[in-house]
C-alpha cells in the first residue's frame, strides 16, 4: 500500500495544519450530529474545535504560518460533512423557490448562494476557532524549536 507521506510533505505548512484541524472538526461534527441524521439540522460547534486545533498547531509551529488562515481552511475542510448533511435540504429549498417545475437553471441560481452560505459559515467558525487556538498557543508556551539540518 502506498504511503501518503510524500503527498503530505508537498503540502504547504498552512494546509498541513488546516488538514489536521479539518479532519478533527469533521470527525467531531459527524459524531455530534449523528443522532440527528434524519434531520436537516446541523450544528457547526465542532468545526470551531477543529479551528482551535489548527490555530494552536499553526501558532506553535516553528515555521511562520498564518494561524488564522489555517483555521479558515480547517473550517472549509470540516464543513464538507455539513454541506453533505444539508445537501438534500438545500435542494428542497432551491426547488421550493422555483415552484417545482421551473427550469434547472433557475434552481441552480438559488442553489449556489445556499451552498456558498453553508461553507462560508463553517469557514468563519474555523477562523474564530483559530483565533482561540492561537491565543491558547501564546498562553501555553513559546514556539517549538526545530533542529537545523537533518
Amino acid at each position: 500500500m502506498p504511503s501518503v507521506q510524500p503527498f503530505i510533505d508537498r503540502l504547504p505548512p498552512v494546509w498541513r495544519y488546516a488538514a489536521v484541524g479539518g479532519v478533527v472538526g469533521a470527525a467531531l461534527t459527524v459524531a455530534q450530529n449523528w443522532q440527528w441524521w434524519a434531520s436537516s439540522d446541523f450544528s457547526a460547534d465542532m468545526v470551531v474545535v477543529g479551528g482551535v486545533v489548527a490555530g494552536y498547531l499553526a501558532k506553535r509551529s516553528a515555521a511562520d504560518v498564518n494561524a488564522d488562515r489555517a483555521g479558515f481552511l480547517a473550517g472549509l475542510v470540516a464543513g464538507v460533512p455539513g454541506y453533505v448533511w444539508l445537501f438534500p435540504a438545500l435542494l428542497e429549498a432551491a426547488a421550493s423557490f422555483t415552484g417545482g417545475g421551473v427550469a434547472l437553471a433557475v434552481t441552480a441560481a438559488f442553489f449556489l448562494p445556499f451552498s456558498v452560505a453553508v461553507l462560508a459559515i463553517t469557514a468563519t467558525a474555523g477562523l474564530l476557532g483559530s483565533m482561540v487556538g492561537g491565543w491558547l498557543a501564546g498562553k501555553l508556551g513559546a514556539r517549538r524549536d526545530v533542529a537545523a539540518g537533518n
